[in-house]
């Protein structure tokens, strides 16, 4: 049942998302681009859809310049928080996996190969001015345990935005993704947003995609709060007493 419950909620993804509620996004927010094969996907949206892009990490950003040619790939190196300043970040071949975590200067002694900690440029998003582009917006953020940063420095922008997807960390077991899925969901849905899409498996990590309340109709409002419920349920009460997350 777990199973086919899963199925049915999880993510479709933002572009079949947009599509599937008529959303007109005219720009997209790319926090994390890691070598740009998530830009060619969006860029996909319609014909004028313009990708900020932002990735901190030299080797991914280096990637997506190669791998993404398009006027309308905005491509920046820093990342987005909720200050202007310096931070660390583990680079993308650490032993993490493929992503880049950000951290700060007193928890590097969490993480392995801190050696290869680089020094790295922050920015508000609010600070930049992205929502002064023409229509509405969305967010695509995959930033490795900096999502309540980088929301908190958005709150301007996320005004002009009707869809996010978030990778988020749904429980508390992970010491290198200080983010929960507990805390990112308070705040989004704070800001005017309900949860469409979610992963209720028992894992570490997920997408979940947010819509805003008035782009939805009352029935998909109803599924919205059903889903915040099971959410809430299975990955704050029922796995953690199970112990499990389990690694998906």
């Amino acid at each position: 049942m777990l199973e086919r419950m899963y199925r049915r909620l999880a993510s479709p993804g933002l572009v079949e998302t947009i599509r599937s509620h008529s959303l007109a996004i005219s720009w997209i927010v790319e926090a994390g681009c890691h070598d740009g094969s998530d830009s060619l996907n969006l860029l996909q949206i319609n014909d004028e859809v313009v990708i900020h892009a932002f990735e901190p990490d030299s080797v991914a950003f280096d990637a997506a310049m190669k791998n993404v040619s398009s006027s309308r790939f905005k491509l920046s190196q820093f990342a987005l928080m909720d200050r202007d300043g310096m931070a660390r970040i583990i680079p993308l071949n650490s032993t993490f996996g493929t992503g880049s975590s950000i951290v700060k200067f007193g928890e590097l002694g969490e993480f392995e190969n801190v050696d290869r900690a680089d020094l790295i440029q922050c920015r508000r998003l609010d600070g930049l001015d992205i929502s002064s582009s023409q229509g509405i917006g969305a967010f695509w953020i995959d930033v490795e345990g900096a999502e309540i940063e980088l929301v908190s420095g958005a709150i301007e922008t996320l005004k002009k935005v009707d869809v996010i997807q978030i990778e988020v960390v749904l429980h508390d077991m992970s010491r290198t993704r200080r983010t929960t899925w507990r805390q990112l969901n308070q705040l989004i849905r704070g800001s005017g947003f309900a949860l469409c899409y979610a992963p209720v498996h028992p894992g570490y990590f997920g997408d979940c995609i947010y819509v805003r309340n008035t782009c939805l109709s009352f029935h998909l409002k109803l599924k919205a709060i059903y889903l915040n419920s099971i959410m809430t349920l299975l990955h704050c009460w029922l796995y953690p007493i199970l112990r499990k997350p389990l690694p998906i």
